[in-house]
């Protein structure tokens, strides 16, 4: 975890980026969000989960 991060024990920062690339166009975002998917904190896969449901992507289509 980068050092900047260590003050953001809830992954506050983590899930306001997830926010932001559910709302982000084009296939880069997506995939973007299954690598949190996969490697985030907690808070952050559920973020993660929600914003591949709110593009209409099941998370059983990553596997």
């Amino acid at each position: 975890m980068p050092d900047y991060l260590d003050y953001d024990d809830s992954r506050a920062m983590g899930v306001k980026a997830v926010w932001a690339l559910r709302r982000t166009p084009g296939p880069e975002a997506e995939e973007a969000l299954w690598g949190l998917l996969a490697s985030g904190s907690g808070d952050v896969r559920e973020a993660a989960a929600k914003g591949l449901r709110s593009r209409g992507v099941s998370e059983s289509e990553g596997t």
